[in-house]
């Protein structure tokens, strides 16, 4: 497998990084993933994938321009940080009980419309 990260602009070569993993000698899962301002319109699979992810901040993206893109985070129950502020995020179509560690949740800088039904039972 391999990851790419870059810059927003991709204007220089230099903006991007590549990172080739060999899936089967992967022993440390990483549990925190830091993709702001990449400008993101989709979440990457290998983030969606990974159900150990503690901390993951997807701020300063451009998540809010495809419909339920949020919807796909529901897989990491083990979260217990996430920052979407900055994404354009006119709602939040998220089951905040499928998230029973989740103690901080970061929504500012988005157009939101409505809070969604149980983001006052964060711990």
């Amino acid at each position: 497998m391999t990851i790419v990260f870059s810059g927003g602009n991709n204007r220089s070569p230099n903006d991007t990084r590549i990172l080739s993993v060999d899936i089967n000698r992967v022993r440390n899962i990483q549990d925190e993933v830091k993709l702001s301002g990449r400008d993101l319109a989709t979440i990457p699979e290998y983030v969606r994938r990974n159900v150990h992810l503690r901390i993951l901040d997807l701020s300063n993206n451009s998540l809010g321009r495809t419909e339920d893109v949020v919807s796909e985070l529901c897989d990491l129950k083990n979260l217990t940080r996430l920052n979407l502020s900055i994404n354009e995020l006119k709602n939040i179509p998220l089951d905040f009980t499928s998230f029973p560690f989740l103690e901080v949740l970061c929504l500012a800088g988005n157009e939101l419309e409505y809070l969604p039904e149980g983001i006052t039972n964060l711990h």
